[in-house]
Protein backbone atom coordinates (compact mmCIF):
# COMPACT_ATOMS: atom_id res chain seq x y z
CA UNK A 1 0.00 0.00 0.00
CA UNK A 2 1.04 3.13 -0.83
CA UNK A 3 1.53 6.14 1.74
CA UNK A 4 0.84 9.42 1.11
CA UNK A 5 2.21 12.78 1.29
CA UNK A 6 2.54 14.18 4.99
CA UNK A 7 2.97 17.50 6.14
CA UNK A 8 5.77 17.88 8.53
CA UNK A 9 3.27 18.69 11.28
CA UNK A 10 1.20 15.46 10.17
CA UNK A 11 4.41 13.60 10.35
CA UNK A 12 4.76 15.06 14.03
CA UNK A 13 1.02 14.29 14.83
CA UNK A 14 1.47 10.73 13.83
CA UNK A 15 4.81 10.20 15.68
CA UNK A 16 2.55 11.68 18.49
CA UNK A 17 -0.18 9.40 17.99
CA UNK A 18 2.32 6.52 18.40
CA UNK A 19 3.42 7.29 21.81
CA UNK A 20 6.53 9.09 20.78
CA UNK A 21 7.92 11.16 23.42
CA UNK A 22 8.91 14.54 21.28
CA UNK A 23 10.37 17.00 23.84
CA UNK A 24 11.61 19.70 20.82
CA UNK A 25 8.85 19.77 17.81
CA UNK A 26 10.58 22.34 15.92
CA UNK A 27 14.14 20.17 16.49
CA UNK A 28 12.00 17.26 15.48
CA UNK A 29 10.94 19.01 12.10
CA UNK A 30 13.90 20.41 11.46
CA UNK A 31 15.39 16.84 11.64
CA UNK A 32 12.64 15.34 9.65
CA UNK A 33 13.16 18.10 6.95
CA UNK A 34 17.05 17.48 6.89
CA UNK A 35 17.13 13.30 7.02
CA UNK A 36 13.60 12.51 5.97
CA UNK A 37 10.92 10.67 8.01
CA UNK A 38 12.20 7.31 6.13
CA UNK A 39 15.30 7.29 7.18
CA UNK A 40 14.72 8.05 10.38
CA UNK A 41 11.43 6.45 11.78
CA UNK A 42 11.50 3.81 9.03
CA UNK A 43 14.89 2.84 9.29
CA UNK A 44 15.57 3.05 13.06
CA UNK A 45 11.93 2.56 14.85
CA UNK A 46 11.70 -1.19 14.78
CA UNK A 47 13.64 -1.76 17.95
CA UNK A 48 11.79 0.91 19.78
CA UNK A 49 8.57 -0.06 18.99
CA UNK A 50 6.30 -2.55 21.14
CA UNK A 51 5.32 -6.06 20.01
CA UNK A 52 2.45 -6.18 18.18
CA UNK A 53 -0.79 -8.48 19.05
CA UNK A 54 -2.18 -8.19 15.65
CA UNK A 55 -1.19 -7.86 12.11
CA UNK A 56 -3.88 -4.90 11.86
CA UNK A 57 -1.97 -2.98 15.10
CA UNK A 58 -0.04 0.17 14.34
CA UNK A 59 3.07 0.63 15.04
CA UNK A 60 3.36 1.90 18.97
CA UNK A 61 6.13 2.77 20.68
CA UNK A 62 7.84 1.11 24.03
CA UNK A 63 6.85 3.58 26.75
CA UNK A 64 8.88 6.86 27.41
CA UNK A 65 10.72 6.46 23.79
CA UNK A 66 11.98 9.60 22.62
CA UNK A 67 12.34 10.94 19.67
CA UNK A 68 16.02 12.12 20.48
CA UNK A 69 16.88 8.29 20.75
CA UNK A 70 15.70 7.69 17.24
CA UNK A 71 17.82 10.50 15.79
CA UNK A 72 20.64 9.52 18.39
CA UNK A 73 20.64 5.99 16.98
CA UNK A 74 20.74 7.39 13.42
CA UNK A 75 23.49 9.61 14.19
CA UNK A 76 25.53 6.36 15.48
CA UNK A 77 24.82 4.47 12.39
CA UNK A 78 25.71 7.34 9.87
CA UNK A 79 29.05 7.39 12.09
CA UNK A 80 29.87 3.69 12.00
CA UNK A 81 28.93 3.70 8.11
CA UNK A 82 31.45 6.89 7.46
CA UNK A 83 34.47 5.30 10.03
CA UNK A 84 34.15 1.90 7.82
CA UNK A 85 33.75 3.55 4.37
CA UNK A 86 36.71 6.07 5.09
CA UNK A 87 38.44 2.53 6.81
CA UNK A 88 37.68 1.24 3.23
CA UNK A 89 38.79 3.91 1.38
CA UNK A 90 42.55 3.83 2.98
CA UNK A 91 42.76 0.07 2.32
CA UNK A 92 41.53 1.01 -1.39
CA UNK A 93 44.53 3.56 -1.63
CA UNK A 94 46.82 1.32 0.38
CA UNK A 95 46.29 -1.74 -2.18
CA UNK A 96 46.60 0.77 -5.38
CA UNK A 97 49.83 2.41 -4.31
CA UNK A 98 51.35 -1.01 -3.56
CA UNK A 99 49.94 -2.25 -6.82
CA UNK A 100 51.53 0.09 -8.85
CA UNK A 101 54.46 0.23 -7.18
CA UNK A 102 55.16 -3.83 -7.69
CA UNK A 103 53.73 -3.53 -11.38
CA UNK A 104 56.13 -0.61 -11.92
CA UNK A 105 59.27 -2.22 -10.01
CA UNK A 106 58.59 -5.97 -11.49
CA UNK A 107 58.28 -4.81 -15.40
CA UNK A 108 58.27 -1.04 -15.44
CA UNK A 109 56.35 1.79 -16.01
CA UNK A 110 55.23 1.33 -19.73
CA UNK A 111 51.84 -0.01 -20.98
CA UNK A 112 53.51 -2.36 -23.48
CA UNK A 113 55.22 -3.91 -20.76
CA UNK A 114 53.34 -4.00 -17.56
CA UNK A 115 50.12 -5.15 -19.09
CA UNK A 116 51.44 -7.82 -21.31
CA UNK A 117 49.71 -11.15 -20.68
CA UNK A 118 52.98 -13.23 -19.67
CA UNK A 119 52.52 -11.11 -16.37
CA UNK A 120 49.44 -12.51 -15.14
CA UNK A 121 48.72 -16.11 -14.03
CA UNK A 122 45.39 -17.27 -16.01
CA UNK A 123 43.57 -17.38 -12.51
CA UNK A 124 40.42 -18.80 -12.90
CA UNK A 125 37.59 -19.45 -16.00
CA UNK A 126 34.35 -16.38 -15.20
CA UNK A 127 30.61 -17.38 -15.68
CA UNK A 128 30.35 -16.45 -19.14
CA UNK A 129 33.80 -18.83 -19.98
CA UNK A 130 36.85 -16.77 -20.16
CA UNK A 131 39.81 -16.75 -17.94
CA UNK A 132 40.06 -13.88 -15.05
CA UNK A 133 43.49 -12.81 -16.77
CA UNK A 134 42.03 -11.92 -19.97
CA UNK A 135 39.29 -10.25 -18.31
CA UNK A 136 41.22 -8.36 -16.04
CA UNK A 137 43.46 -7.34 -19.14
CA UNK A 138 40.45 -5.83 -20.77
CA UNK A 139 39.29 -3.96 -18.19
CA UNK A 140 43.13 -2.46 -17.93
CA UNK A 141 43.30 -1.42 -21.10
CA UNK A 142 40.00 -0.03 -21.24
CA UNK A 143 40.83 2.21 -17.65
CA UNK A 144 44.44 3.22 -19.85
CA UNK A 145 41.57 5.04 -23.15
CA UNK A 146 39.22 6.28 -20.75
CA UNK A 147 38.78 10.38 -21.29
CA UNK A 148 39.20 11.37 -17.65
CA UNK A 149 41.85 12.96 -15.87
CA UNK A 150 44.35 11.99 -15.22
CA UNK A 151 44.22 8.85 -17.59
CA UNK A 152 43.83 11.17 -20.38
CA UNK A 153 46.90 13.95 -19.55
CA UNK A 154 49.23 11.28 -19.37
CA UNK A 155 47.81 9.56 -22.95
CA UNK A 156 48.07 12.39 -24.39
CA UNK A 157 50.99 14.38 -23.43
CA UNK A 158 52.98 10.95 -22.44
CA UNK A 159 51.95 8.29 -24.99
CA UNK A 160 51.33 6.00 -21.91
CA UNK A 161 49.66 5.43 -18.86
CA UNK A 162 51.92 4.52 -15.75
CA UNK A 163 50.90 2.18 -13.17
CA UNK A 164 50.27 4.62 -10.70
CA UNK A 165 48.35 6.85 -12.63
CA UNK A 166 46.28 3.50 -13.77
CA UNK A 167 45.28 2.68 -10.38
CA UNK A 168 43.69 5.74 -9.57
CA UNK A 169 40.91 4.15 -12.36
CA UNK A 170 40.90 0.77 -10.83
CA UNK A 171 37.71 -0.44 -8.83
CA UNK A 172 37.29 -2.01 -5.81
CA UNK A 173 36.98 -5.50 -8.52
CA UNK A 174 39.85 -4.96 -10.61
CA UNK A 175 42.05 -4.54 -7.39
CA UNK A 176 40.86 -8.17 -6.45
CA UNK A 177 41.18 -9.49 -10.06
CA UNK A 178 44.85 -7.85 -10.07
CA UNK A 179 45.77 -9.81 -6.57
CA UNK A 180 44.15 -13.17 -8.14
CA UNK A 181 46.17 -13.48 -11.08
CA UNK A 182 49.18 -11.64 -10.49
Amino acid sequence: MERPFRTLDEQIKILIGRKLVIDDIEGAKFLLTKHGYYSIINGYKDIFLKVKTSLTEDDCFKENVNFNEIINLYRFDVEVRNSILSALENIESTLQTNIAYILSDKYGDKQQDYLRPSNFRLGQRTRNGRMQRDVLLENLKAICIKDQHPMKHYRTRYGNVPPWILVKGLTFGNIIYITSVA
